[in-house]
């Protein structure tokens, strides 16, 4: 039986308020399995982010374990969950997050620096003739617009060929249109690779996409079938 590429065991994430703890993740459970593109549903404040973060290595549960390929990230420290994120899985954000002093093959090399691997240029100019950017790979960000900035995000998150791509909102600082490309585009290059990804969203465009859709639910992640959605 093919085992799962993330699994959350038990998981609760709670946090101090002034006087009082909130409960964001309350023993939450779930297995995502390889290849799977995953849409993760929940109104604001449910816990989207959260659960990116967790399984992204950026936050550490209270409690519970993470698994991502058998390694159990939640009981790393800091520096080693730093490090497994930055060589097996990527991230693709609301904001574009382009470092503005970098040109678009600067800004797409840099995974690859940060493992000591940027020999490897013939990659980058690779995916940006995939993203339809290669002519622009010496402009700066600035000067592109928003939909081409967020092409250039997608190939940054996934130069360096991690097992997981993680999306929070990738659609969601575009007009509809634009959006609707840009997620046709990620579809295509996580399934061209046969890569694992989460989308958190508040799109219904992406249910389109993904093989399964998941909701937060009072701490819970829930397992929605496409017949019950409104």
């Amino acid at each position: 039986m093919e085992q799962p590429l993330i699994q959350l065991l038990n998981v609760t994430k709670s946090y101090r308020e002034g006087e009082r703890e909130r409960t964001i993740m309350d023993r939450a459970t779930i297995s995502i399995f390889p290849g799977q593109t995953v849409a993760l549903i929940g109104r604001s404040g449910s816990g989207k982010s959260t659960f990116l973060n967790i399984v992204g290595g950026i936050d550490a549960p209270t409690s519970g374990q993470v698994l991502v390929q058998s390694e159990d990230i939640a009981g790393m420290q800091e520096r080693d969950r730093t490090l497994f994120r930055r060589k097996h899985i990527g991230f693709v954000f609301q904001f574009f997050n382009l470092i503005p002093t970098l040109t678009v093959e600067e800004n797409v090399l840099l995974p690859l620096e940060l493992n000591e691997r940027g020999g490897e240029r013939d990659r980058v100019l690779t995916l940006l003739d995939d993203i339809g950017l290669r002519e622009r790979a010496n402009s700066f960000p600035d000067r592109l617009s928003g939909g081409e900035q967020q092409r250039v995000a997608l190939a940054r998150a996934l130069v360096h060929d991690p097992w997981l791509i993680l999306a929070d909102e990738p659609t969601g600082n575009l007009d509809y249109d634009t959006g609707r490309q840009v997620l046709a585009l990620l579809d295509r290059l996580v399934r061209q690779r046969g890569r694992t990804m989460v989308i958190a969203t508040h799109s219904r465009d992406v249910l389109d996409i993904a093989d399964r859709v998941v909701t937060m639910r009072d701490g819970q992640l829930v397992e929605v079938r496409r017949e019950e959605m409104p």
